[in-house]
């Protein structure tokens, strides 16, 4: 079975990209919901045991693999050059997720013993994806059942938020924003220097 699992574990998303860029209804979807599903499918299957062990070593090195992998496409020296606007907004970014996290942790601090450890996988989910959330888990010994709620949570509200954004953002946004012009972004980047 485990062999099966993780032939699962790597040909699933290798399937999902590829679906991805072959057919619009995958395309629409993404790799990321497409695996998701394909992990939920799998792991309710009647019959089937997964080894959670196995299973939370598989994570394991995923991570190991995924976060430098995230870091060597970075040209940091030509990021901080052309986007100084992108800089400043990941920034404040970072000091947005630091207060909502603390919030949360807050909030929560009376419910669950694991409230810190919340906070830090929010922080890390916020700034830089579920591959950051899910290694803050692993450094902090998070359980897994506090794992999984919280990724779900994140999963549902930022899933309406990312339909929020799709949907009637931009004509609710527009009435107080103004438009992103081409121009004014070339010339931003001309008088960078």
């Amino acid at each position: 079975m485990n062999i099966l699992h993780a032939l699962v574990c790597l040909c699933v998303p290798a399937l999902a990209n590829w679906s991805a860029n072959r057919f619009k209804w995958a395309k629409t979807l993404g790799p990321v919901v497409l695996s998701y599903a394909a992990g939920i499918v799998f792991g309710n299957l009647p019959g089937v045991h997964l080894d959670e062990a196995f299973g939370q070593s598989i994570a394991g090195g995923a991570v190991l693999l995924a976060v430098p992998l995230l870091l060597f496409t970075t040209d940091l020296k030509g990021w901080l050059k052309l986007a100084r606007p992108l800089v400043v907004s990941f920034v404040l970014a970072c000091v947005a997720s630091v207060i909502a996290a603390a919030t949360v942790a807050w909030v929560f601090r009376a419910r669950t013993d694991e409230w810190w450890k919340i906070a830090g996988m929010l922080v890390g989910v916020y700034v830089g994806g579920t591959a950051n959330m899910s290694a803050v888990g692993l450094a902090l010994e998070t359980r897994q059942e506090t794992f999984v709620v919280l990724n779900t949570a994140d999963l549902v509200c930022g899933g309406a938020y990312l339909f929020f954004l799709l949907g009637g953002a931009k004509r609710l946004l527009s009435r107080f924003l103004k438009p992103f012009s081409l121009q004014l972004a070339d010339t931003a980047m001309e008088v960078a220097p």
